[in-house]
């Protein structure tokens, strides 16, 4: 499947994470931010496209396994929508299945 991204499509978070993400002397990006600020749905973008790109798994992370379901996962569902992903990934209860083999999970850090 061919992929062609338009700018505007993302939020203007996801460039400045992305650049960050594309640099190898930088381990650790750290987004804070106020209420609604697009910080989970910036990195659901982020992490979606670089699945199908680069063919990469990624783990999402809350604080507390419980929220996955009403916070996480419906704000990777509407990136998925978004860039037009629909068609090469499967959306399960605590996981993204690609069509590359590729996964995106969720974990909350208060379980094992």
């Amino acid at each position: 499947m061919l992929l062609r991204l338009k700018k505007e499509w993302f939020s203007p978070l996801y460039f400045h994470i992305r650049k960050y993400v594309d640099d190898s002397n930088i381990r650790r990006v750290m987004i804070y931010g106020g209420k609604s600020s697009a910080k989970t749905f910036s990195v659901a973008q982020l992490f979606c496209v670089l699945s199908y790109t680069r063919g990469v798994s990624c783990i999402a992370y809350r604080k507390e396994q419980t929220t996955i379901k009403i916070s996480l996962k419906p704000a990777f569902v509407k990136a998925i929508d978004t860039v037009y992903l629909n068609a090469v990934c499967e959306v399960q209860d605590f996981m993204i299945r690609g069509t590359k083999g590729q996964n995106i999970v969720f974990k909350g850090i208060d379980s094992e």
